[in-house]
């Protein structure tokens, strides 16, 4: 049987739910994609998220897919990841660094208390609205520094949860912290 035939049979598996067809999938593929993400970003924290990201999708999406070629569609998926990361990598970095700029040039330790402060409160604010599960998973990573697999233990998930968790929380507070940041260089530059 051609490889193709077999990623055929697995996807139609995979759209009527079948968690083995999914780990199959998951099992021949997830390697092979490692690799050539590492290759591009030499970040495996960043490659891992990347590829569980990838199949994560893939799962949700399970049966809203119409994919002809398995193979095909996981190396344009990891194609997309990969430059979208790099995309707001670059932004982000411009953003931090205007900021970084303007808080050296604008000096002042009254100055940085208070806005470390008020950085410090707004994180915390927008944690306490995640939903329980989410802060607990972020809780659990960020304050206590558990592994993905450590708290995918202790909460009795899997870590693929964990990780889809902590990738909305990340998200989330990206999103209010982008706000936060650009009405402070708003404010720095007056």
């Amino acid at each position: 049987m051609l490889d193709i035939d077999i990623d055929l049979k697995l996807l139609s598996r995979l759209q009527q739910s079948d968690q083995k067809a999914f780990d199959r999938i998951y099992i021949k593929y997830s390697s092979i994609l490692y690799r050539t993400c590492i290759q591009r970003l030499a970040d495996s924290e960043i490659c891992n998220d990347i590829i569980h990201d990838i199949f994560l999708s893939l799962w949700e999406n399970r049966d809203k897919s119409d994919i002809k070629n398995l193979k095909a569609y996981l190396f344009q998926a990891l194609r997309f990841k990969i430059i979208d990361y790099i995309e707001k990598k670059s932004k982000t970095e411009s953003v931090l660094q205007g900021y970084l700029y303007q808080l050296q040039k604008d000096y002042i330790g009254t100055d940085d208390t208070i806005r470390t402060k008020l950085l410090q409160d707004l994180i915390q604010e927008e944690v306490d609205k995640f939903p329980n599960k989410m802060r607990l998973v972020y809780l659990m990573s960020r304050h206590e520094n558990l592994s993905y697999a450590e708290i995918a233990q202790k909460l009795g998930i899997s870590e693929l949860t964990v990780r889809a968790h902590i990738k909305h929380a990340l998200k989330r507070l990206r999103i209010k912290l982008s706000f936060f940041i650009f009405f402070l260089t708003l404010y720095l530059l007056h």
